[in-house]
């Protein structure tokens, strides 16, 4: 008995990893839809970027073999990185990952000269009993590695991750179907299936806060300002400011509250690359709100020469003269009792 275990699953890994039968399937319809997924589409020079596997099948698949090929003038491989997931590991079977394969991996289409590539493999799991394939019409993540993008590499390149679709080697080979009992014809090369692959492009960019299209929000980049802002903006400005790569991230004057003085950063990799100051035309006291506390504010520095900060001064000046003066109090008074409407954009008022 166990001789006979052990024949048969030689004679399925045989069949599995080099495909000695060449008996066709009639059906057809049977596609694997390969994914490359980066878990950013924008870098600096130096970033590290996760780059995942995603296959989706509608087939019982017996092996699957894909070689990832990277533009090696922007990527460099982090060594050690590529490995198969969690998910795929569960599934049982053998994966095997090649950080250095051979020539065999690159094609006409994408040389060696432009492209560095990893080989992943997977086999299924082989018993007495059958055959354990991948099937997951919804798609799985299975293999995952990392690059490094080179110190060199400049403000609009772009470096492209691909499975190159003229690759003459892809497992063909599949279950046709999984009812008891099994029996090695039913692991068939099938001559309709049809292999679809989305590659990936990261490019280079200058780290710095862009707004959103459409939001009406305004960027001085030469004072620093972040103007248009809806009164009463709370939590975060997601709806107003996105950045070009990294996080932004808010200092508020009070609360959580996108008032007048707080502080909008670009960091990334540990590296704060600029800096603007919200503006809220009439909100004087930061708190994100145009009311009489920022009446009595602007009543106090005409009256008692109270001290405004340089924003402070900039969210009063509501007739856009450029100081701020009783014309101002005048213009935020009757704000206040809804004769004016103040355009955040400008920083100023006008008729309703």
């Amino acid at each position: 008995m166990k001789k006979s275990v052990r024949l048969l699953s030689i004679l399925l890994a045989v069949v599995i990893a080099f495909g000695m039968f060449a008996i066709a399937v009639s059906a057809e319809g049977e596609v694997a839809n390969v994914t490359i997924k980066t878990n950013v589409d924008t870098v600096v020079a130096g970033d590290i970027i996760e780059v995942t596997v995603n296959v989706a099948n509608n087939y019982y698949a017996t092996a699957m073999r894909w070689p990832v090929l990277f533009s090696n003038a922007f990527f460099e491989l982090v060594e050690g990185s590529v490995k198969a997931t969690d998910e795929l590991n569960a599934l049982g079977g053998s994966a095997i990952c090649n950080e250095k394969p051979d020539n065999t991996v690159y094609t006409t289409t994408y040389s060696s000269t432009d492209y560095t590539g990893v080989l992943v493999q997977w086999t299924a799991a082989v018993s007495a009993t059958g055959v354990t394939p991948y099937n997951q019409e919804d798609g799985m993540d299975c293999f995952t590695f990392q690059l490094k993008v080179k110190e060199d590499i400049n403000v609009g390149d772009a470096g492209v991750i691909v499975i190159p679709e003229d690759y003459p080697r892809f497992y063909n080979y599949i279950l046709t179907d999984m009812e008891e009992p099994f029996s090695p014809d039913k692991v068939v090369k099938c001559e309709t299936l049809v292999h679809t692959f989305a590659g990936a492009t990261v490019e280079c960019v200058t780290p710095e806060i862009l707004p959103v299209e459409d939001s009406g929000v305004v960027l001085d980049k030469t004072k620093k300002y972040i103007k248009g802002i809806a009164i009463g903006t709370v939590d975060n400005l997601d709806s107003y400011v996105y950045p070009s790569v990294g996080e932004i991230v808010i200092v508020t004057v009070k609360e959580n509250r996108m008032g007048t003085g707080s502080k909008v950063s670009l960091a990334h990799n540990g590296i704060t690359y600029e800096t603007y100051t919200l503006i809220i035309a009439g909100d004087i006291n930061g708190d994100a709100y145009v009311d009489y506390m920022d009446l009595m504010l602007l009543d106090w520095y005409e009256a008692y020469g109270v001290s405004f900060s340089g924003v402070q001064k900039v969210a009063a000046d509501l007739n856009g003269d450029g100081k701020v003066d009783a014309n101002d109090k005048i213009a935020l008074d009757a704000y206040l009792n809804f004769e004016y409407e103040i355009d955040q954009a400008t920083g100023t008022v006008v008729s309703l």
